[in-house]
Formats: structure tokens, C-alpha cells, sequence
């Protein structure tokens, strides 16, 4: 599971959509850097508080086996 949170430099309006698109190399270097294929992941996607500069927190979790 992998756990998005964008926290944008100021309150203006953006759309998650487009946040999630400008990370895309970003995500796919983490799946490099863990072996796992990307198309597999599941992934959840929000928005926090604005924070000075901005920034984007990923979060990795193992899948729970059945």
C-alpha cells in the first residue's frame, strides 16, 4: 500500500489529480529503489495543510497476506 499526502506551498486551489501527476518520477524512482513493480501498488491520495515550500510525504506499507 502506498499512502500520498501532498501538502501544498499555499492554500490556492489544485486538483489531486494533477498533484499525483507531478510526482510520477518520483514514484517510479521508489519503485526502482524497492524492487516492486508499480502497476501492482495500491494507492490512497490526500491533501493536507499547506506547508512553506511545499512537500510530499509517501508512505510504504507491506500488504496484508490473506
Amino acid at each position: 500500500m502506498v499512502s500520498i499526502t501532498f501538502h501544498p506551498p499555499d492554500a490556492r486551489r489544485r486538483d489531486i489529480d494533477n498533484m499525483l501527476a507531478s510526482i510520477k518520477s518520483g514514484l517510479d524512482g521508489i519503485s526502482d529503489a524497492v524492487g516492486v513493480d508499480d502497476s501492482s501498488w495500491e494507492i490512497s491520495i490526500s491533501k493536507g495543510k499547506p506547508e512553506h515550500g511545499g512537500k510530499v510525504v509517501v508512505r510504504l506499507t507491506e500488504k496484508a497476506a490473506p
